[in-house]
């Protein structure tokens, strides 16, 4: 007989991950818009300092690689093809 293929389940044939749309990329959800809040003791004020750093999970961007594409934003399921082997 041997294997058919058919639509993938995942992606619906497009080839691209369902969870960054294809983009290789992901919000991050660390931070905000790539700064994260930090506080440093000011020692000649003798009190502590709010204020803000680059986050280093997403390099300062807000967005991240995605974790279900490794970044390469294709399908983890068919790996792009729209396709799945069915026996």
């Amino acid at each position: 007989m041997g294997i058919l293929p058919k639509q993938c389940s995942d992606c619906k044939g497009d080839g691209l991950c369902i969870e960054c749309a294809g983009t290789g990329r992901v919000e991050c959800l660390h931070c905000d818009e790539g700064r994260v809040p930090y506080t440093y003791w000011d020692y000649e004020a003798d009190e502590p300092v709010d204020t803000w750093d680059y986050c280093d999970r997403c390099d300062g961007s807000g967005r991240k690689r995605c974790d279900v594409c490794n970044g390469s934003g294709l399908c983890y399921t068919c790996n792009g093809s729209g396709t799945e082997e069915v026996a």
